[in-house]
């Protein structure tokens, strides 16, 4: 067969850049989304609107700026990571750290992503639930034990009130603390992932100033 029926199309160069990666999208062929925001932010530069890209990609408009968010907003080490392909920090664990506004603590979180392996989901209930993991200091306060001061953010996170009975056990090397009312019943939505409420992970304002204090293995629900 010498010759095969086909259409030739001119196309401009952001034309080009647009049915590529429609095309890539389609089929579920990996994109660097890292090169795919600089050209969604190439083309908003030219005159695009967020709209009339999302829909020559096949997308929804708020996808189109949370990859844009990824140049913006993201650290840069994350954001190197990220271009250069990690197994367990993808672009959507990016997107949604992008949206805390500290970056040092951005970098902090990545890092405890890529140490537990959490899954998209998880850390999105991990932002949205809990407060950020902290180091708390066990002093002596009783002669058969030692008194932990427990953050108001993390008494709330997990409701649980003054002269309330709690519950506590050791699982491994984790020290387990559970509301008694939540361990008979536990409520239908979640506050946070089980594992995840206290972790020990450490945040660049603790490693010097506060390395000689001990964390407390990990607190969870």
């Amino acid at each position: 067969m010498s010759s095969i029926a086909a259409i030739l199309v001119q196309l401009q160069d952001d034309e080009v850049f647009l049915a590529r990666l429609s095309e890539n999208l389609l089929r579920n062929c990996y994109v660097n989304p890292i090169e795919e925001a600089e050209g969604y932010k190439m083309l908003v530069a030219r005159g695009w609107s967020i709209n009339s890209i999302a829909s020559r990609v096949g997308k929804c408009d708020s996808y189109v700026c949370e990859r844009i968010g990824l140049l913006d907003r993201l650290n840069p080490n994350i954001r190197s990571k990220i271009a250069n392909g990690t197994r367990h920090l993808t672009a959507s664990h990016a997107e949604l750290i992008s949206r805390i506004k500290d970056r040092n603590r951005q970098d902090a979180v990545a890092r405890f992503v890529e140490k537990k392996r959490l899954s998209v989901r998880a850390l999105e209930n991990l932002l949205k639930c809990s407060p950020a993991p902290t180091i708390v200091r066990a002093e002596s306060a009783f002669q058969d034990g030692l008194l932990v001061r427990i953050p108001d953010e993390f008494a709330k996170a997990i409701e649980i009130n003054v002269s309330q009975s709690l519950y506590m056990y050791v699982r491994g090397k984790k020290l387990i603390l559970e509301a008694e009312a939540t361990r008979i019943r536990r409520p239908r939505k979640s506050v946070c992932p089980p594992s995840y409420a206290m972790s020990g992970m450490h945040f660049p304002a603790f490693n010097e100033r506060n390395s000689h204090v001990r964390t407390v293995p990990e607190l969870t629900r």
